[in-house]
């Protein structure tokens, strides 16, 4: 009976012994995972944090580059002196020294909001294609002479000269045309040109009356204005992706120069580029 007692007390004993180890194991076991997880952990997001700051260092630079740049070039790019060539040389005429970088801008805006309308090529254009500016992938075209009118006569074409003018963008892909300049007889528009295919630029003129102008009351409450009058060479720099218009003066001249050298000039220029006689 003592043998008995004493076997079965060697085997609570024994398996007390077994029970402790298997704690203090699994203990041992638990205590490893929390002391090293936690460790690999923060290793991990130390490391993600090392590479956003990399990422963000490096687009910084990237931007700060780009600025850079973009601070280095000028706004209006100097093939457009080539471009441009015969409108700049017509004004340099009357204003020597004459150049599209020393042109100030004025304006920024959304281009004109014009309806579309849509386009079909008429058989009565083909005198009217002389006038056309195609862009570089020939699926657009500017139409910067929207107030004169052709005729051929004799086999000469001559254009005829409205009082307003306009611009108009062709879409031949989408078929639509849109009016993104208009004036009045104060203004008018001498041409274009495409940077590339979502870029281009229209040339023109405009009035300019200085601020020293005063008003002078005459006859019934009308008022006009006293003082020299001035125009002013103006750029029009369009961004189709942007959908934004920019506008450029440059430098201003006496009206009777403006129609008595510079407009010569201009309408000579074109004479001879297109073949058509301005009446």
């Amino acid at each position: 009976m003592k043998r008995r007692r004493r076997k079965i007390k060697n085997l609570w004993f024994a398996a007390l012994i077994v029970l402790i180890l298997a704690m203090a194991g699994f203990g041992l076991y638990w205590w490893g995972r929390i002391s090293v997880a936690p460790t690999a952990e923060l290793q991990n997001v130390k490391m993600r944090i090392e590479q956003e700051k990399a990422h963000y260092e490096e687009k910084e630079k990237s931007l700060r580059a780009q600025a850079k740049l973009k601070e280095s070039q000028p706004e209006l790019p100097s093939v457009l002196e080539d471009k441009l060539a015969d409108w700049t040389r017509a004004w340099r005429r009357a204003v020597p020294g004459f150049k599209l970088a020393d042109f100030v801008r004025v304006e920024e805006k959304p281009m004109a909001a014009a309806r579309k309308e849509f386009y079909q090529k008429s058989p009565r254009e083909s005198l009217r294609e002389k006038l056309y500016v195609y862009s570089p992938d020939k699926k657009k075209f500017l139409d910067p002479y929207g107030g004169v009118e052709l005729s051929e006569q004799h086999g000469v074409i001559r254009a005829l000269r409205d009082i307003d003018s306009a611009v108009f963008l062709i879409d031949l892909e989408n078929k639509t045309i849109n009016q993104i300049l208009f004036a009045g007889s104060s203004a008018g528009f001498d041409g274009g040109c495409w940077l590339d295919n979502d870029n281009f630029v229209v040339v023109g003129f405009t009035e300019f009356r200085p601020r020293k102008m005063k008003p002078q009351r005459i006859d019934k409450g009308w008022t006009i204005e006293v003082g020299d009058f001035y125009y002013v060479p103006v750029l029009y720099k369009f961004s189709l992706f942007k959908n934004r218009m920019i506008s450029y003066y440059g430098p201003e001249i006496k009206d009777e120069v403006f129609f008595g050298v510079v407009r010569k000039a201009v309408y000579s220029g074109l004479q001879k580029k297109l073949n058509i006689v301005f009446d």
